[in-house]
C-alpha cells in the first residue's frame, strides 16, 4: 500500500509541476505581449500619432461648424450658390469617416506593425487636411460675399463716380481724336480710336450693371454682388482701354519726332551713299547704292509730299527698311569702322521701328483675336528686340532690330487679315 501511495503522489506531483509550468510560460507569454502592446511608441511614431488625432479633432469640430454655415448660406444666397460649398462638406464627411475608421485600428486590442500604423496615420493626416482646406476656403468665401452685401451701396456709390470720370475721360479723347484727324492717317489713329471705342462699349456695360445692382438693393444678395463685381470689371476694363488710346496718342508724337530725326540721318547717309556709289569697286556695287539710294529718295518724297496725311510710325518703319538696303549696298563698299559707325547712328531709329511695330502687332492681335501665325511672329518680333537690346556688337543690334520690326509687320498683317476675314 505504501509504494502505491508514494506513486501516486509521485505522479500528482509531477502533474503538478508540469501544470505550473505550462502556467508559467503562458503567463510570461500573456505578459509579454500585454507589454509590447502596451509599450510606447518611438518619438516620431508617436508624434504622428498625436499630430493625426489632432487633425482629426479638427475636421470633426469643423464639419460640425460647417454644417451650419452650409444651411445658413443656403438661406442668404440661394441652394445653387451654395451646393459648392455642400458637396465639400459631404466630401469632408466621408473623409472623417474613412479617417475615424483607421483610428479605431489604430486602437484596437490587436497589435498592429510599425508599417501599417505608420501608413494609417499618414492617411489620417491627408484625409483631414484636404478636408479642412476645402471647409475653410469655402468658408472664406462666403465670408467675403457677406462682407460686400454689408458694403454694397459703398461699392456702387463708387462704382457711379468712377463710371463718371471714365466717361469724361472718354469724351476727352474722342475730341483729341478729331484733333488729329486732320493732320494724321486714318491707319495711324485707327488704333486710339478703337480703344476709345471698346472704351465707350465698356462703360455703356458698366452703366447697365451699376443699375441692376441698385434696383437690387432690396433683392437677393447674391445678385447685387454679382452685378456690382461685374461693373466694376467693366470700368477696370475701360480704364486698360482709355490707357491704350492715350498710349497711341503719344505714341504718334514720339514718331513725328523720331521721323524727323531720322530723315535727317538718312539725308546725310545719301550723301555718303552718292560719292561710294561713284568709287564702288565694281559696277554691280555702283548699280546696287544707285537703286538704293534712289529708293531711300522716293520714301523721303512722300514723307515731305504737300497736304498728306502722315502716319509717322509707318513712315519711320519704311525709312529704317529703305536704309537697311542702302546699308546693305554699302557693305562693301564700307571698312568696318565706318560700318560699326553708321550702325550705331541708325540703331535707335531701328529700335524705335521695332518698339512701334510690335505695340501696333499687339494692338491688332488683342487680348482674344489674332491667329497662331500672328502670335509665332509677334513672340518672334519680341525676341529679336532682346538680342538687340543685349548684342554687344551695333551690327548685329542693327540686324536684330530690323528683323523685330519684320516679323512684327507680318504679325501685324496676319491679324488684321484674320479680322478682316
Amino acid at each position: 500500500m505504501a509504494p502505491e501511495l508514494l506513486r501516486a503522489l509521485t505522479v500528482a506531483g509531477i502533474t503538478v509541476g508540469v501544470v505550473f509550468a505550462l502556467l508559467t510560460v503562458l503567463g510570461i507569454a500573456l505578459l509579454v505581449r500585454r507589454n509590447r502592446r502596451a509599450a510606447p511608441a518611438s518619438r516620431p511614431e508617436r508624434a504622428a500619432e498625436l499630430e493625426a488625432g489632432s487633425a482629426l479633432l479638427r475636421l470633426d469640430d469643423a464639419v460640425t461648424a460647417s454644417a451650419a454655415d452650409v444651411a445658413f448660406a443656403a438661406a442668404q444666397f440661394g441652394a445653387d450658390r451654395a451646393r459648392p460649398f455642400a458637396d465639400a462638406l459631404a466630401s469632408a464627411r466621408s473623409d472623417l469617416a474613412e479617417a475615424f475608421r483607421l483610428k479605431r485600428r489604430l486602437d484596437d486590442a490587436t497589435p498592429d506593425d510599425d508599417r501599417h500604423r505608420r501608413e494609417w496615420n499618414r492617411r489620417i493626416l491627408t484625409l483631414t487636411e484636404r478636408s479642412l482646406r476645402s471647409l475653410e476656403a469655402h468658408e472664406r468665401e462666403f465670408s467675403a460675399m457677406r462682407s460686400a452685401e454689408a458694403s454694397a451701396p459703398e461699392r456702387i456709390r463708387l462704382a457711379r463716380r468712377r463710371l463718371d470720370e471714365l466717361r469724361a475721360r472718354t469724351a476727352e479723347r474722342t475730341r483729341a481724336l478729331e484733333q488729329l484727324t486732320p493732320s494724321y492717317d486714318e491707319l495711324a489713329v485707327s488704333p486710339a480710336r478703337g480703344a476709345v471705342q471698346t472704351s465707350s462699349a465698356e462703360l455703356a456695360q458698366a452703366a447697365q450693371l451699376i443699375a441692376t445692382a441698385e434696383s437690387g438693393l432690396a433683392g437677393p444678395v447674391t445678385a447685387v454682388g454679382d452685378a456690382i463685381s461685374a461693373a466694376e470689371l467693366q470700368l477696370q476694363r475701360a480704364s486698360a482701354s482709355l490707357d491704350a488710346a492715350d498710349e497711341n496718342e503719344r505714341n504718334l508724337e514720339r514718331a513725328a519726332g523720331e521721323l524727323e530725326r531720322v530723315t535727317a540721318a538718312a539725308r546725310a547717309q545719301l550723301d555718303e551713299a552718292r560719292a561710294r556709289s561713284a568709287a564702288a569697286p565694281d559696277a554691280d556695287s555702283a548699280d546696287a547704292i544707285t537703286r538704293a539710294v534712289a529708293d531711300v529718295e522716293r520714301v523721303l518724297a512722300g514723307q515731305t509730299a504737300p497736304g498728306a496725311r502722315r502716319d509717322p510710325v509707318r513712315a519711320v518703319d519704311e525709312v529704317q527698311v529703305a536704309l537697311g538696303r542702302l546699308d546693305t549696298a554699302l557693305a562693301t563698299a564700307r571698312n568696318q569702322e565706318q560700318r560699326l559707325r553708321s550702325a550705331r547712328e541708325a540703331l535707335d531709329g531701328a529700335l524705335f521701328s521695332a518698339r512701334s511695330q510690335i505695340a501696333a502687332a499687339r494692338s491688332a492681335i488683342g487680348d482674344r483675336s489674332g491667329g497662331a501665325g500672328a502670335r509665332a511672329r509677334l513672340t518672334e518680333a519680341e525676341r529679336e528686340l532682346e538680342l538687340a537690346l543685349h548684342a554687344a556688337d551695333p551690327v548685329e543690334a542693327l540686324d536684330a532690330a530690323r528683323r523685330a520690326a519684320t516679323h512684327a509687320r507680318d504679325a501685324d498683317a496676319l491679324a488684321r487679315y484674320r479680322a478682316g476675314g
